[in-house]
């Protein structure tokens, strides 16, 4: 069983590296399923996520910052599309409407993919 856990943030996306049980033999000799496990799964994509943004205290959550960036959009807080990505962003922060957090304890885990599809 390998554990594997990294954060790398690359044009204001950020990857995921989910905790991995590799294929392997059990001790009755029958092969287990690969599976991935994750903490949340990302609203707008239906991904599973290790890390992301919090949206309104977990109402919603996001793996990407584009799908963030979309959801304000939606919500008509800039009605002719003059303000930044980043802007609505920063705003949207302080104002307390999201965060961005890595969950690590085992406990949090709920999701797990088994054969690529996400499942409780």
């Amino acid at each position: 069983m390998i554990e594997s856990k990294g954060v790398v943030k690359s044009g204001g996306q950020i990857k995921d590296e989910a905790r991995e049980d590799k294929e392997e033999i059990d001790d009755n000799n029958q092969l287990k399923h690969n599976k991935m496990k994750y903490a949340r799964k990302c609203s707008a994509t239906g991904e599973g996520m290790n890390e992301g943004y919090v949206f309104r205290d977990g109402d919603k959550y996001f793996k990407y910052e584009k799908d963030l960036v979309a959801h304000l959009r939606s919500l008509n807080v800039d009605e002719r599309n003059e303000l930044t990505d980043e802007y609505l962003i920063d705003e949207s922060y302080n104002l307390g409407e999201h965060y961005w957090t890595e969950w690590e304890d085992e406990d949090d885990f709920e999701y797990e993919m088994v054969d690529g599809i996400i499942e409780l």
